[in-house]
């Protein structure tokens, strides 16, 4: 088992051919490469997409698969694990600025497509919902088993920046470059539609005052909103919502109660993006001077030596200078020049939070140690700004070192995702879908340990190499006849021992007697 990069550029537009046409449309500029080891796994072409403008459902060794926005065009490319090429591409309403995927709530998570309820896994599966950010401020919601445009919403003034679903699939948050931030009920997205709404219905025949309106709203950036993180709290009630903005602030809101918990003004130039940590130790924001600041949310208390909570209760926190470098990663500062700024763009964060992945206005991408903020690893760099990474589990197969596909054979294209409202008729939304049988899919106990015991091997490794010790062939005989011989001195030994008991009673008899 491995840890993987998704790393993909918004293109280098300034590479333009004299026919029109950039050289980066046959050009890899979307790849998948490990992130502890040189190998590379997947790269796609033709892929380029705004920022925030591609999602992966989940991790390649699921059969899983790639949506991209294309940047300048109301087109969306499908990519499937293994193919470079896109497998589909699907027109869309309007040119779309950034996607999310919302998980099934009786689903759980997106990557695992695991019933609740204990159903088998089906073949061939994808998340429940795609929401996609319009460049007019318009939520588009489809639902990709069907393939069915559920939802339009009117919901920022500007294009769409950002979207983000809670972990339990309930909630949705959506940001713009109009400085707001929105909370949405999912349930309110998908809800059923007046009669007049039907499937002929064009998505701009719109009254907006029969729409649901969101939970919440706040306009408190005065700059556009770059990011937005969900903390993944198993509890609604202690869900927060991460706001970053080019105003230099980020803000923490409690998710239920749409309350600010805390500000910090971090950078007079702006934030461009930001990543929690897993444990929720700290928070990391992306720079334009090429910087990522590590901020604490937890500190000990010098007169009480207790860690508490940072902020809270509205709360202002003004970062200062850090000089001596004790909360900085200085990742692009030294290609920093008098007329080009290296900005970070993006950022991601392994899976135990020790490392941090970033990349940057010029194409790099940047792996770094937390704990020494060292560069341990770049990884190829791309053209143009790093529009989106994603680091996710990947597991490979013993032989090749490639990302095993579970479900090649049933591979499927999916629907084609309609630009008209769906029918508010629940009886038009069949699914077809291939469920295994039990036996295909029946796991014992003793199976779970075993993949249990190799994937704490291969994280424990980091390696290729496989240094488990198995015993084959001609040992078995010489260790049968060692537990032959083992067993044959423990019998001895006892009887050995019985004897010594009996005389030594005897003995103790007779120096009673002799008494």
């Amino acid at each position: 088992m491995d840890e993987a990069v998704f790393y993909i550029s918004q293109g280098s537009p300034s590479a333009a051919t004299s026919t029109g046409k950039s050289h980066q449309d046959n050009a890899t500029t979307a790849m998948i490469t490990s992130m502890h080891s040189s190998h590379q796994y997947s790269a796609f072409r033709q892929a380029t997409c705004p920022t925030n403008g591609a999602i992966m459902t989940g991790s390649p060794s699921s059969g899983e698969r790639l949506f991209v926005s294309c940047p300048g065009k109301a087109l969306m490319h499908v990519y499937s694990y293994g193919k470079e090429a896109p497998d589909q591409r699907i027109p869309l309403p309007e040119q779309l600025a950034c996607l999310t995927l919302v998980p099934h709530p009786l689903m759980g998570s997106t990557t695992s497509g695991t019933l609740a309820t204990g159903n088998q896994k089906p073949q061939f599966r994808l998340p429940w919902l795609l929401v996609g950010g319009g460049i007019s401020g318009r939520l588009f919601v489809w639902e990709l088993a069907l393939g069915l445009l559920l939802s339009v919403r009117e919901a920022h003034y500007q294009s769409v920046t950002c979207l983000q679903a809670s972990k339990s699939g309930s909630y949705l948050t959506s940001a713009g470059k109009d400085g707001r931030l929105l909370v949405w009920r999912t349930a309110d997205l998908v809800g059923l539609y007046t009669s007049n709404l039907a499937t002929s219905a064009s998505v701009d025949d719109f009254d907006e005052s029969r729409m649901q309106k969101p939970v919440w709203s706040v306009s408190d950036h005065t700059l556009p909103v770059t990011a937005v993180c969900v903390t993944e709290s198993a509890l609604l009630n202690d869900t927060k919502v991460f706001t970053a903005s080019l105003d230099g602030t980020m803000r923490v809101y409690d998710l239920l109660t749409a309350k600010l918990l805390t500000t910090f003004v971090v950078s007079a130039e702006g934030v461009r993006c930001m990543v929690l940590d897993p444990s929720l130790r700290a928070v990391y924001a992306g720079l334009a001077d090429g910087q990522v600041r590590r901020i604490p949310l937890y500190q000990a208390n010098t007169a009480t030596n207790i860690v508490e909570a940072v902020g809270g209760c509205g709360k202002i926190i003004t970062l200062d200078t850090d000089p001596s470098m004790n909360h900085t990663f200085a990742l692009s500062a030294q290609q920093q020049t008098a007329t080009q700024k290296v900005a970070v763009t993006c950022l991601a964060i392994s899976m135990d939070g020790t490392f941090l992945v970033s990349g940057d206005s010029q194409g790099g991408v940047y792996i770094s140690d937390v704990a020494t903020r060292q560069i341990i690893k770049t990884l190829k760099p791309l053209h143009g700004a790093i529009s989106q990474l994603q680091v996710f589990r990947a597991t490979a197969s013993d032989n090749s070192g490639e990302l095993v596909s579970k479900n090649d054979k049933a591979h499927r294209l999916i629907p084609q995702l309609k630009r008209v409202i769906a029918s508010a008729d629940v009886r038009e939304h069949d699914i077809v879908m291939e469920v295994p049988s039990l036996d295909d899919e029946e796991e014992t106990f003793e199976a779970w340990l075993d993949e249990v015991k190799r994937q704490e091997l291969a994280f424990k490794n980091l390696t290729a190499v496989d240094s488990e010790v198995k015993v084959t062939g001609e040992n078995n005989g010489k260790v049968a006849d060692l537990e032959s011989q083992v067993k044959k001195m423990t019998q001895a030994y006892t009887e050995l021992r019985k004897m010594h008991e009996e005389l030594f009673n005897e003995h103790s008899k007779l120096l009673k007697e002799g008494k």
